[in-house]
């Protein structure tokens, strides 16, 4: 686990940002993680599954990190906010989105 963003974000020189899970939980998952690095640079990826595979254990590089895109987020959080199958709360986007708009802002990403 070594090489997983997930568990060991430090060893890719990130840290876990924000994280929102969209799924129940119980026995898969579905989560978004943003990670930043010491420059402010902004990295994203999301995993679904079940209780099988270990969440993120094909992200083993930092290249391997989809690409940040504030607009895309913002759909899509938005999007599972409105979904039957998802579970988050308007509160969870709500602290998601403020924790990433600022860090985006902050970094002159905008």
């Amino acid at each position: 686990m070594s090489s997983n963003p997930h568990y060991n974000p430090e060893n890719f020189g990130l840290s876990v940002l924000a994280e929102v899970e969209y799924s129940s939980g119980c026995y898969e998952f579905d989560t978004r993680i943003v990670w930043i690095d010491k420059e402010g640079k902004l990295y994203t990826a999301r995993d679904e599954g079940c209780s099988c595979p270990t969440p993120f254990e094909d992200y083993t590089t930092l290249e391997s990190l989809d690409t940040f895109d504030i607009d895309e987020i913002r759909t899509e959080i938005k999007t599972e906010l409105g979904s039957s199958h998802s579970n988050i709360t308007p509160i969870q986007v709500r602290e998601f989105l403020r924790t990433v708009e600022e860090a985006f802002s902050k970094n002159n990403h905008a």
